[in-house]
């Protein structure tokens, strides 16, 4: 009898363990998916925010070298703002809200008459600061290396105009 009570123990034992290990291998399965999957979903729509800052800084730069009104949608940015707001890390909504806080108060001023090239100058350096401040954020959450960034790719390239490229040299000091 103690030999079939030691044989029916052991099978319930290894059952037991059996079950725990799927039920504990399921759920660090579950959340390490569900990591990738929210990991996936913010750069998706750090990347969609980033497509959007490259329109809308194209029509600025455009309509602040050429003293109109920019001709900007809107709309994209916004949503490309609202779909970072649901997805990202609060560190990338933070940086993300200050980069349209940028492009707000640029826009503004180009409405109100603030453009020409010198303008422009200015204006692209404010919004090129808060765009690689928004990439460094993106990276040091995301990224696998979290390597902080002198310069983004692209800076000072605007919209390939001649214009976008120049940077006045330093006056006085030679």
């Amino acid at each position: 009898m103690s030999t079939s009570w030691g044989w029916a123990l052991s099978l319930v034992s290894a059952l037991a363990a059996t079950l725990t290990g799927v039920v504990v291998g399921a759920r660090l399965s579950q959340r390490w998916q569900l990591a990738q999957w929210s990991r996936a979903s913010s750069l998706e729509a750090c990347t969609g925010l980033l497509r959007a800052y490259a329109a809308v800084y194209d029509g600025m730069s455009h309509g602040c070298r050429h003293r109109i009104e920019p001709s900007i949608d809107w709309t994209n940015w916004n949503q490309a703002l609202a779909a970072a707001s649901l997805s990202a890390t609060a560190q990338i909504v933070e940086a993300a809200v200050a980069l349209d806080d940028v492009v707000w108060a640029v826009d503004a001023k180009i409405v109100k008459g603030h453009n020409g090239l010198d303008e422009w100058l200015v204006h692209r350096k404010l919004l090129e600061s808060a765009r690689l401040n928004f990439i460094n954020v993106v990276r040091s959450e995301l990224a696998v290396d979290h390597k902080i960034l002198d310069r983004a790719v692209g800076s000072n390239r605007g919209s390939g105009h001649s214009s976008d490229r120049y940077e006045r040299p330093e006056t006085g000091a030679e």
